[in-house]
């Protein structure tokens, strides 16, 4: 009953940071061309990157220690910010539309008793995936001493990020790493009372199951939900995510923040809206928040692909400015750090990088697991497109 109530707790305190994250998407959303589950889903992960950013810099700007008001100023303070940026442009007060939920739950009940018997079998398959994933974080017993779990440990015990202090399990300082997971988790354990082996399965299952999701959500609806499905279970076994649901590594933090770009630029060259350009630069840079490997990932993309889609005139030059700004404001806070401690971590990190052993296959992993699906998916629905064809002939 204890741990019924703590996760409780912990599910509670990551809902609390969702009206932030709904208002930021909405705010980005100024064509108003996302869907619901990418509203929803998309929006309580940019929450908590925000929540997170805003949290950091509290700390080493403002020089506040991480105290409970700490954290409930960050939430409060930006849901009225967002909102009244909102009201600015829309004259009215930006609620959440609840009333989208119901339906959206009714159509989803309507499609899954719709279903064929094939798609069933491959449903069950994945829902036992899913849950087989998702399981096997209440079953570890001795991640609490893993050195990503005492870094957010020692920010949560010390209310403040020490710098200074050895980076447990890693060559160098906790100051040469960014912290957007440890200071999601921190908050988690600063709202249930404790830093627990509950909080970091909690965590670990929370990753897991957002990418899932979120995979399922990004591939083309014209592709056919049988292929979808498939193209789901291969992403939920796949070992670098599979694997990972057990230990909350940021490796799949990463991934869905690589993830959510990729597939937003996609449906941007799609013509679905400049609205997707934007959430994808600003993802990108939530994804250098993440893990400093993504720096070595998402600064070229993010400056080619600009670059080439303003010269392709897709983009204007002030979608081209404001973009950079954005995604400059938002892991602004972890580059002035740097910057202010010399250029020596900037050489120690890329030394580390791309010497570390794990990197290129790391890469492997982040870049074609969501790009060669999404693009399997767009030859499905050109596949499914052909043979619509041939059948009226």
């Amino acid at each position: 009953m204890e741990n019924i109530w703590l996760y409780l707790k912990l599910l509670l305190a990551a809902a609390l940071i969702w009206p932030r994250g709904y208002l930021l998407i909405y705010l980005i959303d100024r064509t108003k061309s996302f869907s619901f589950p990418f509203k929803f889903f998309g929006g309580w992960l940019l929450g908590i990157g925000t929540f997170a950013v805003d949290i950091f810099m509290s700390n080493y700007l403002g020089g506040l220690n991480l105290f409970w008001w700490v954290y409930a100023s960050s939430l409060v303070s930006q849901i009225f910010g967002f909102g009244f940026m909102i009201f600015l442009f829309e004259r009215q007060v930006p609620l959440p539309h609840i009333k989208n939920f119901l339906p959206f739950c009714r159509r989803q009940y309507q499609r899954l008793i719709g279903l064929k018997a094939e798609e069933r079998v491959v449903l069950a398959v994945l829902v036992l995936l899913v849950l087989t994933g998702l399981s096997k974080c209440f079953l570890a017993t001795s991640l609490v001493n893993d050195s990503w779990n005492q870094k957010a440990a020692l920010i949560y015990r010390s209310q403040t990020i020490d710098f200074a202090a050895p980076d447990p399990g890693e060559a160098g300082l906790i100051g040469q790493y960014p912290l957007h997971d440890s200071l999601f988790r921190a908050y988690l354990a600063a709202f249930s009372g404790g830093y627990s082996q509950a909080l970091v399965g909690f965590t670990a299952a929370w990753y897991y199951l957002f990418y899932v999701l979120l995979f399922y959500f990004c591939l083309p609806l014209a592709a056919a939900r049988l292929y979808r499905l498939l193209a789901t279970c291969l992403i939920a076994f796949l070992p670098v995510f599979f694997y990972n649901s057990g230990l909350a590594f940021e490796d799949t933090l990463l991934a869905v923040w690589l993830l959510m770009s990729i597939s937003a630029l996609l449906k941007f060259l799609e013509n679905r809206g400049l609205s997707y350009f934007y959430f994808a630069e600003i993802a990108l840079a939530l994804a250098v928040w993440t893990k400093n490997e993504a720096l070595y990932i998402a600064f070229p993309f993010l400056f080619f692909a600009t670059v080439i889609l303003f010269w392709r005139q897709k983009i204007k030059l002030k979608d081209l400015i404001l973009c950079w700004f954005f995604a400059g404001l938002t892991v602004g806070g972890w580059f002035l750090y740097l910057a202010a401690h010399g250029s020596k971590y900037f050489t120690d990190l890329s030394w580390q990088i791309f010497t570390g052993g794990l990197f290129w296959p790391r890469l492997l992993f982040y870049l074609t697991a969501p790009v060669l699906a999404l693009r399997f998916s767009d030859f499905l629905v050109k596949l499914h497109h052909e043979k619509n064809r041939q059948m009226h002939q």
